[in-house]
């Protein structure tokens, strides 16, 4: 008989250990997992923002137009629209229109501004001639604290609509996905618990759905427990190190599948699970490799 290596006695060492301590087990994960939901806020504004891609042309571009203009196109934008009233165009109320916009660029000089009295451009009206529109251009984001523009401006769109008796909206991303948080209590989107909490409990439906059973409950707990004390460890690790908001992944790239163009080296099989192979970390349909590497054929490529 094989004797257990040192790693299974580990765990079986390990395994007796919880078994013998199976209240403080369950007590030690319940306070994670309440901590971790009551920090869950906190954690998500500690994480960094920066997603520094030096020496891509895209993002050094946008370094330059951050330097110079002080907010750049991944800062998000929104959509104003000042509409006249019926019997009246644009042009005619020009002055007027020209100050609304005048009045929030003087307001709010952390946002950009595009409309048509500070570009010249007609594209800015619309073809019936009574509603013209402006690009406003979010402030640098540096956290998830951060204020919409739609809601900073709201006190002044709301009386330069007033005072010259024009529709003034807004619309953009930032607004779009906050959906009908206004019919909320305060105002504001759900929090990250709130939504962990509505996502579990769209799973359940489906778990009780698929196990006809409270055991459907298991596994939502153990999700429960994982996700809430995930967050818990992130909030440490994040006072030791800066941790991104953006997980990122590699891969291989894809290869073209034009034999033509595409060198031999892509097409070198190696041994894969049953009835596939795998060409230069891709896996295609075919019988399996045999022992030495041989090219895949163009008729076993999807």
């Amino acid at each position: 008989m094989l004797s257990p290596s040192p790693g299974e006695k580990t765990a079986v060492r390990l395994a007796e250990l919880v078994l013998r301590r199976k209240i403080l087990v369950v007590l030690f994960w319940f306070v994670a997992m309440i901590a971790g939901g009551a920090t869950a806020g906190t954690t998500v504004e500690r994480l960094a923002v920066d997603v520094s891609l030096t020496g891509q042309a895209g993002y050094e571009t946008e370094k330059q137009i951050v330097e110079i203009y002080g907010n750049g196109p991944d800062e998000g934008t929104h959509v104003m629209s000042v509409t006249v009233p019926e019997g009246t165009t644009v042009a005619s109320e020009q002055a007027e229109v020209d100050g609304v916009f005048a009045a929030l660029q003087d307001g709010f000089p952390q946002f950009r501004f595009a409309w048509q009295g500070n570009t010249g451009a007609g594209g800015f009206v619309t073809d019936d001639g009574r509603t013209s529109y402006g690009i406003v251009v979010h402030q640098r984001f540096t956290g998830f604290d951060v204020v919409p523009a739609f809601r900073v401006m709201e006190p002044v769109l709301e009386e330069q609509a007033a005072a010259t008796g024009f529709d003034v909206q807004t619309t953009g991303y930032f607004q779009l996905s906050e959906g009908n948080a206004e019919s909320s209590d305060d105002g504001q989107p759900p929090s990250v618990l709130s939504e962990t909490l509505l996502g579990a409990t769209g799973a359940l439906v489906v778990l009780l759905f698929v196990f006809a059973s409270f055991l459907a409950l298991v596994p939502l707990l153990i999700a429960a427990v994982a996700i809430l004390s995930t967050f818990l460890c992130v909030l440490a690790v994040s006072y030791v190190t800066a941790i991104s908001f953006v997980v990122r992944g590699a891969r291989n790239p894809r290869p073209s599948w034009s034999t033509s163009r595409a060198p031999a080296s892509w097409w070198t099989c190696r041994p894969a699970w049953s009835g596939w192979r795998v060409c230069r970390g891709w896996p295609v349909r075919a019988r399996p490799c045999r022992t030495a590497p041989r090219r895949c054929s163009s008729a076993s490529r999807w």
